[in-house]
């Protein structure tokens, strides 16, 4: 059950919302831009920041989302900058841990020639992830991702979004159609 669901928002000011949402709106921000590095684990800065603007797109999400809440706490900006946050992170910090083409086609300084000899062995094998080895810290992404994706449906059925904000999003999300190893995304997708 959603927070907003379940009636703990009935209390709360209209403006005290907005505030919030705009607080959280800084938070997303920060973390629209962070890679997570190989060697990165759940406790580097860049996980760190991308975790924290997670839980502030899921708060922003939350409080846009319930039966109850007025049209004025819809912020724009805010959801654009949510659709920005889950593309980036889908592209740069979760599809490259889990199949090598994504690497090569958004990472390709990463690529060791052992990588490059991996995505030969995909492509005439058929295979999907050749060897791909996911780190902690990327399955905590994708695990933050997967939980935005899924109360951001709560939010298209009750606003309507811009086609041009949804393309890049659509894009990204249908990728993980053909990516093995992220099942719960690819439901979400």
């Amino acid at each position: 059950m959603r927070i907003a669901d379940a009636g703990m928002l009935k209390e709360v000011n209209l403006d005290d919302m907005v505030e919030i949402i705009a607080l959280m709106h800084n938070h997303v921000k920060v973390g629209c831009s962070p890679v997570i590095q190989d060697d990165d684990d759940e406790s580097s800065d860049s996980v760190h920041a991308i975790m924290l603007s997670a839980e502030a797109c899921l708060v922003i999400l939350h409080l846009m989302t319930g039966d109850e809440l007025a049209m004025e706490i819809f912020n724009e900006d805010a959801i654009e900058k949510i659709l920005e946050f889950v593309s980036h992170h889908l592209k740069y910090n979760i599809y490259v841990f889990y199949d090598i083409i994504q690497r090569q086609k958004f990472r390709p300084n990463t690529c060791t020639d052992t990588d490059e000899q991996r995505a030969a062995k995909r492509a005439k094998l058929g295979k999907k992830r050749a060897g791909m080895v996911v780190s902690n810290a990327a399955k905590a992404v994708t695990t933050r991702v997967e939980a935005i994706l899924g109360v951001l449906h709560h939010l298209f059925s009750r606003v309507t979004i811009q086609s041009s904000q949804l393309n890049t999003l659509i894009n990204s999300v249908l990728q993980a159609l053909t990516i093995e190893g992220i099942e719960l995304l690819q439901l979400h997708a």
